[in-house]
Parts: C-alpha cells; sequence; structure tokens
C-alpha cells in the first residue's frame, strides 16, 4: 500500500502555494478544508526547529535558575521509505539519537548523555476524499518528518549549567536527519500565579488546561499553578544561521489527526510462523491438547488451511518425535493427545496459537505459552554501549557479552559481524581494544513481542577475563547489534549437570536457573537507554530443544577413563542406555542378559581393527557352587565350563562377527551376560570404579587433547541405596587468557546427590553388593582452555560411594569449536531457516 503517494510534491506544492490553491496540500498534509480555494495559512501551524549535525555540536544557551530543559526530537525520512514500510510493519522501527552535553560557562561538561528514540509517522485519513496523509510536512523537498519525540532533562544537580549542545546519532540509514528544539521552564513564584492567568489570553488558557484534561472554568487556583508552572519557553541556538546551525519549517495541523489510522494490532494469543516457534509446557495431569489457530491481525481467513510440524519433547533434553498435522481456520480446533513434556509448533504460515489442555482433571485449562522477557540496548560505531566493571578480591573478573541482532524476516543466513570493544581505565582511558567475529544463527524461540516483521538472530556469546586495569569494556560496531552483559565472582561454584544415562548432558549455559551464576550487568546510562527509546524487549521461551551441546554428545565418540592413583579398582554394573558413538568403544564393557535355554540372535561387534571377536561372558550367582555353564553357537557347541562365585566370566574361543545365533545352558540360580553384541534390548555397562568414603577425596590430572570442547562424565554410585550427599569438583585451570573465548569453564563444580535423578541401582560384579542409584555428573572442559594437563580434586560429601569416569574420544569433538547457539571466531552451529539443525562443514 501506498500510504503518501500525495505528501509533499514539491514540483506542484510551491506554485500552489503562490497562487493560493489550497486543497491539494490540505489532503497531502491531513488539513482538512471546504475544498474551496483561499488562503488558509492561519489554519496551520509554523513551527521552527534546528537540524543537528553528525559532527559539529549545535548549542543552545541556558538561562541560569531552570531546572528543567524539554528536547523534542523529530526524525525526516524520504517518502519513499515511508510508502515501503506500509501499515503494521516496521511503523515505529525507524531509530535514532541525540547525544547531548550540560556545560558549564567555562566549557566544563557537567553531564553528558545519550536519548534513543524510536520514530512513527501518524497516518492520517481525510474523512470527505478518505486519502491517506499526515498531519506535519516540510513543504519544501520530498522528506517526511515523523511524530514528535519529548525528553526531559533534569538540571537540578547541575547549577552552573549554561549552555546544552546537541549532536544527532544515525542508527538507521533510512533517517536522513534530525531536527530539534529545545525549551526551558519558566520559572513561577506562586504569588504571582494569580496575577499571571490573569494575562493570559483564553487560547492560551485552554491549551494549558488541555494538557490537564479540564475545562478551564474546572480549574481551581491550585490546579492553576500547576498548569502555569509547566510553561515552557523556547531557546535558540547559539551563532550565525547557516554556519552554526541550520534551520527548517515545519507545518503542523493543529491538533493533530482528528481520524489516525490505527496500526493493526496483533491478535492476543502466541504469534508461530516458520522462523518462530511456539513451545508449549503440558501441564502434570494433562491427557490431551487442543490447539485454536486465528489470523494475526485479524484478516479474513476463509478457509485457509495448512501444515504444522509438531516436535514433541520429553522430559530430559534430547532428540524430538516429530509428527505433522493438518489444520485449518474453518474447523477450528485441532485436539492431539499428549507425547512427553513438551511441544513445539512450527506452522507453515503466520499464526496467533492458542492452547488448551484436556483430561479428567484439567479439561479446557489455559495453557500458558510461559515466555521470558529479556532486554537489550543497542550498540553501533556512533553510539557505543559502556558496561562498568567491579572487581572483587582483587582478582580478574569474568566478563560475558551477550550478542543479538534484529533483522527482517528474509534475513536467514547473516554474514559474520564485526564486534569491536574497548577497555577502559580508571580515568576512561583505553587500555587494550580488539575485535571479534560473531555468527549469528536463527533463534526460532525469540521474537520480538507485537512486531512480527521483524527476526532475532542470535545469540552468540563471548567472555572475557578482564585484569585490575579495566574498568569497564566498550562495546560497538560496523553494524547494530543488541548487547546485553553478565559477569561473577571468579570462584563462584557452578551446580553441575546432573543426568541420567538415558538424558543427553547439558552445558552450564542451559542448565536450570538455580546452576546459572552469571548474573546480568546493566549498561552505564541505563536509565537513559529505557526512558528514551535505546532498549528492546525480546520475548524469550524456555528452551526444549537439544542445544549445541546435547547434539555433540550424540555425535561423540565416548571412552572409558581410569584416573592415575594408587587406589583400588572395582568392577561396577549398571544399566545401560544405548547412545550414538557408545558402542565402538564400549561394546566389549556392554553386556546383554541370555535366558538359559532359549536361541538368541546377536549381531557381534569386533574391537576396532579386529577381523574376530571373542565375547566375555559374566554368570552372577550369589551360591558359591560350582555351576557348568555350555554356550553353542549357531547350533555348534563353543564352550562348556564350570563356573563359581557370584562374579565368575568365561570367554568364547574367536569366532567372525557379524549376526550369530547363541543359545546358554546352565543349572541353579543365577543370571548370564554375554558381551560385544549390538544391545538391542535391555543391557548392562561395566565399568572400573574407585571408592571414597565419606569426606574423603582424590587428587587426579586429565589430559585435554584438543581445541573445542571436552567432556569429563563422572559416575556416582552411593554405597547405600537412597543415599544422599555432595560431589565437588575442582579445576586447577590456572592463569586465563584475556580472550575473547567462545566459552567459560568454571574453576569449581558441585552435584547434590539427592536421589532427584538417576537409572536405577547398580551393583558390584565380584560380590553382587547392591549400590545405591547411579548418579552421573558432566564436566565441560571449554574452548576457552589450551590443551594440555590439568588438576582436579574430588571430594564426597555425606555419603560413601563408587566414583568412575567416561571422556569424550577425540574423533569428532576435535572437528567442532563450540559456542552456544552462535560463535565467537569459531563454527556455527544451530538452525536453518527449516528447523534442521547442523554444525557446518566438519560433521558430516
Amino acid at each position: 500500500m501506498r500510504i503518501l503517494g500525495r505528501l509533499l510534491f514539491l514540483a506542484i506544492l510551491m506554485p500552489l502555494l503562490a497562487w493560493g490553491v489550497w486543497p491539494i496540500w490540505n489532503a497531502s498534509l491531513g488539513l482538512i478544508s471546504d475544498r474551496e480555494p483561499g488562503n488558509q495559512l492561519d489554519k496551520v501551524d509554523r513551527t521552527v526547529a534546528y537540524e543537528l549535525d553528525r559532527e559539529r555540536w549545535t548549542i543552545f544557551p541556558l538561562v541560569g535558575g531552570r531546572d528543567r530543559v524539554r528536547l523534542v526530537t523529530q526524525a525526516a525520512l524520504p517518502i519513499a521509505a515511508v510508502e515501503g514500510a506500509g501499515l503494521g510493519t516496521d511503523q515505529g522501527r525507524w531509530t535514532y539519537a541525540i547525544a547531548y552535553e550540560i556545560v558549564a560557562a567555562d566549557g566544563r561538561v557537567l553531564a553528558e548523555g545519550l536519548r534513543h528514540a524510536l520514530a512513527a509517522v501518524e497516518i492520517c485519513r481525510d474523512p470527505l476524499t478518505g486519502d491517506l496523509a499526515s498531519s506535519v510536512a516540510y513543504i519544501e523537498e520530498r522528506l517526511q518528518p515523523t511524530l514528535a519525540k519529548v525528553t526531559v532533562l533534569d538540571l537540578s544537580e547541575q547549577p552552573e549549567a549554561a549552555k546544552i549542545r546537541l549532536r544527532f546519532i544515525s542508527l538507521d540509514p533510512k533517517v536522513d536527519h534530525v531536527i530539534a528544539r529545545v525549551y526551558e521552564r519558566e520559572p513561577l513564584a506562586e504569588f504571582r500565579a494569580q496575577s499571571s492567568w490573569q494575562r493570559l489570553s483564553e487560547g492560551q488558557r485552554e491549551r494549558l488546561a488541555a494538557e490537564v484534561g479540564l475545562p478551564v472554568a474546572l480549574l481551581d487556583n491550585a490546579e492553576q499553578l500547576e498548569v502555569l508552572r509547566n510553561r515552557w519557553h523556547p531557546v535558540g541556538p547559539q551563532g550565525l544561521e547557516g554556519k552554526d546551525y541550520l534551520v527548517r519549517a515545519l507545518y503542523v495541523w493543529p491538533g493533530g489527526c482528528d481520524d489516525p489510522v490505527a496500526e493493526p494490532t496483533l491478535a492476543p494469543g502466541f504469534y508461530a510462523d516458520a522462523l518462530r516457534h511456539a513451545i508449549i509446557q503440558f501441564p502434570p495431569d494433562a491427557e490431551g491438547l487442543v490447539l485454536s489457530f486465528e489470523p494475526p491481525f485479524g484478516e479474513d481467513a476463509g478457509a485457509e488451511a495448512g501444515m504444522l510440524e509438531l516436535r514433541w519433547h520429553g522430559p530430559v533434553p534430547g532428540l524430538p518425535l516429530v509428527t505433522r498435522a493438518r489444520w485449518s481456520m474453518a474447523e477450528g480446533a485441532l485436539a492431539l493427545p499428549v507425547r512427553g513434556a513438551a511441544l513445539e509448533v512450527i506452522p507453515d504460515r503466520p499464526l496467533v496459537l492458542h492452547a488448551r489442555s484436556s483430561g479428567q482433571s484439567a479439561s479446557g485449562t489455559e495453557i500458558d505459552f510461559r515466555p521470558l522477557h529479556l532486554r537489550m540496548v543497542q550498540a553501533t560505531a556512533e553510539a557505543p554501549v559502556t558496561f562498568p566493571v567491579t572487581h572483587v578480591g582483587g582478582e580478574p573478573t569474568p566478563f560475558r557479552l551477550h550478542l543479538r541482532c534484529l533483522c527482517g524476516a528474509e534475513e536467514t543466513v547473516p554474514a559474520p559481524r564485526r564486534v569491536d570493544y574497548e577497555f577502559l581505565g580508571t580515568k576512561g582511558e583505553v587500555v587494550g581494544a580488539g575485535s571479534l567475529e560473531a555468527a549469528l544463527g536463527p533463534a526460532p524461540l525469540e521474537q520480538v513481542p507485537g512486531d512480527p516483521s521483524l527476526r532475532v538472530l542470535g545469540p552468540a556469546f563471548a567472555h572475557f577475563n578482564l585484569p585490575l586495569s579495566v574498568r569497564a569494556i566498550r562495546v560497538s560496531g560496523p553494524q547494530p547489534y543488541l548487547v546485553a552483559a553478565s559477569n561473577r565472582p571468579p570462584d563462584m561454584p557452578v551446580l553441575a549437570a546432573m543426568i541420567a544415562p538415558e538424558a543427553e548432558p547439558v552445558a552450564e549455559e542451559v542448565a536450570p536457573r538455580e546452576a546459572r551464576v552469571w548474573f546480568p550487568l546493566r549498561p552505564i546510562g541505563w536509565k537513559e537507554f529505557v526512558e528514551g527509546d535505546g532498549s528492546t524487549s525480546l520475548v524469550v521461551q524456555e528452551r526444549v530443544v537439544p542445544d549445541e551441546t546435547a547434539l555433540l554428545f550424540q555425535r561423540l565418540n565416548w571412552e572409558p577413563w581410569e584416573p592415575d592413583v594408587p587406589l583400588p579398582r572395582v568392577e561396577i554394573l549398571s544399566p545401560f542406555n544405548r547412545r550414538p558413538g557408545l558402542l565402538s568403544t564400549f561394546s566389549g564393557d556392554i553386556f546383554v542378559p541370555l535366558a538359559a535355554g532359549r536361541p538368541h540372535f546377536f549381531d557381534f561387534l569386533p574391537a576396532s581393527g579386529a577381523a574376530t571377536v571373542e565375547p566375555e561372558l559374566l554368570f552372577l550367582s550369589p551360591a558359591a557352587e560350582p555351576t557348568e555353564v555350555r554356550i553353542t553357537l549357531d547350533g555348534q557347541l563353543a564352550r562348556a565350563q564350570e563356573v563359581a562365585g557370584p562374579g565368575a566370566s568365561l570367554r568364547l574361543p574367536p569366532f567372525a562377527p557379524r549376526w550369530h545365533s547363541v543359545e546358554a545352558r546352565w543349572s541353579g540360580s543365577g543370571r548370564l551376560m554375554i558381551g560385544q553384541v549390538d544391545p538391542t534390548t535391555q543391557a548392562w555397562v561395566r565399568r572400573r570404579a574407585i571408592r571414597l568414603g565419606a569426606g574423603e577425596g582424590v587428587s587426579l590430572s586429565f589430559d585435554k587433547r584438543q581445541e573445542g570442547r571436552e567432556f569429563l562424565v563422572i559416575h556416582v554410585h552411593p554405597e547405600e541405596v537412597g543415599g544422599r550427599g555432595r560431589l565437588e569438583v575442582e579445576l586447577g585451570i590456572g592463569p586465563r587468557r584475556v580472550g575473547p573465548l567462545s566459552d567459560w569453564t568454571s574453576g569449581l563444580w558441585r552435584a547434590d546427590l539427592d536421589g532427584a535423578s538417576g537409572t536405577g541401582e547398580g551393583f558390584l560384579q565380584r560380590s553382587g553388593e547392591q549400590l545405591g542409584t547411579e548418579r552421573t555428573v558432566v564436566v565441560p572442559f571449554g574452548a576457552d582452555l589450551l590443551p594440555g594437563t590439568y588438576d582436579l580434586r574430588l571430594r564426597l560429601e555425606g555419603l560413601a560411594g563408587y566414583l568412575a569416569f567416561t571422556r569424550s574420544g577425540p574423533d569428532l569433538a576435535a572437528q567442532v569449536a563450540l559456542g552456544e547457539e552462535g560463535t565467537i571466531g569459531a563454527m556455527n552451529c544451530g538452525q536453518d531457516a527449516a528447523g534442521a539443525w547442523s554444525c557446518g562443514a566438519a560433521l558430516p
């Protein structure tokens, strides 16, 4: 739609002014008339404003004793940009900023700051013609002024203020320039109020009374005093016109629009489309789910229909179950059975969703989409953002920079963006500087509330270890960024991610809220950012989709790891859950139960590089008497051996791998398990463990073998069933690099072993002694740590238990350097426009 097609045509407007022909101009400006020619200049307010320069300050002298200054600013946009925007798209998303300084008579800067603004154009409808126009305009060129933004500066703490100087900061290339007007509030003593009111004309009284929303006749003496105190007088700039400042004439229809065209409002509910997904968390008692749909802006949808991709997520992170369903506006609701703990909805076109649960106790309950709100500020080369740095205990401070951007919906795979940073000292001097590249991937779980025209990309994170000489960090870039920051005490412990083996481990960044140790940090001038439209509020949904760490866990090879410590080893059997990458390294230690007297068909897996298999069998019996075990392989006797004791073992002679039939027979009670087979059913994994008593600790050395992330997994088996306690892991990191770093590895981890998660009881292989529920603790060694040997100190508190270890293998981990959803100078892992996950070319 072309909104301002009749606005301000310079070629015809000036002749019309000269000849006194007004109807076209009136229609263009929304100045509604009786359509008769004639001079109607007396109906239009002409206001003088001053164009601000990008480099030179425009200076306005102030009268002493005034405690308030009001700044009125307006952006000017090419009419083509306004016409191309349309209604309901990026109206109100043209951004600019005003830099200001409060200066004393001797030139000292008493205060300074930056005021951000979101510009919008008010669209009016001519009641006679239906034409769309604006109520404010230039007449000399094809530029459209936006609505005025008002900022009031408090000068009560700057009694020496003699001047205010202003400069335009460009944040949007569509903004041609910005004009400003400056007003001082006129002081008024209470005893002068009555005489001052009497000297005002009736029109002046009506305009003042309109500010408090009352007729003049209803204002009592106190209210008259209040409106008189809000009288503002214009302040002109200092210097010569054309040299020190530029004058612009604005023409405004008094009172603005009589019939403004309202921007379309997004329908209540949760907005979703192919690029922005909706997450529905189910109530515990929900048995079914009912989805209903409506058009985002109330359009007549008719019989419109489409497809939904439904990703059902379980109670622990992992790959979802994906199904599809057809939706229709005409049919209304879509009923679905509940699967898992949460549903990710991806429609093929824009929709507003509503969800309610169904079931015996939850029928018809509206489901909240549980969005969180994140406020970020915009940083550019002309308007950098500065974050303060506070050091604790005389140690360097961990600092985390959060990066996102707002882009058009069509920008799906943006190029990496450069971010510049400067380290500032105690006096604001630059003590260090650098730049980094941030690749911002799609953010399907984030959006700008109420504005589907904008798409969020990111986040990416950069970490720094800021030395004591750094008291602030200033962030800018050639392209606009949304930035936030957080810090943390250097010695704060992290609640380690504790998982069941069937769950995918999660990194610290997406651990439960109580496990997060990064604390938000407000930038300098936060109040001005919030009050002056310099911040953006994002809707961020709780993450249930796999993060990069979970995806990497599915692809890594794993291997058992034994620390070099002078402690005896015991062998533990615990329930095993199949995970990709584990079989190649664990096939000899994974055992599948055999039923006596029944044939089994197994796919036998050879060790790496071996041409044959030689499976081990475990006989588990509480009795110590000898028992004969007979094994037939493909109908032929392969082993007959007498075994005794609760943890006996035997091996089959070598044979070719792949599929074979196995049958076992033995007498008495007991269980027999066979190893080196593909575990398609219930299986047990054998690990070698060390024992620690309650309050005991052990020191280990861990070799990090490559750049990027590696993981150490600690399997804790309490000695007593139902035991509770805590595992502490202290990591000797040593001096850290300043950064930027794509990871931050904590030096102290704690895991509460409280029985909240686990896989069921394991047992000691030799004695058959039952153990408590296994707890699995993940300790990441991030990309910020260089390859080398790191010292660990482990300590069990409150219980005794057995500790076994697994580490990530070198194969795929060596090819991926992880950030989070974006990367800092590294490969990007994330989702494409269709929602498919990938980690770049390094992963096949």
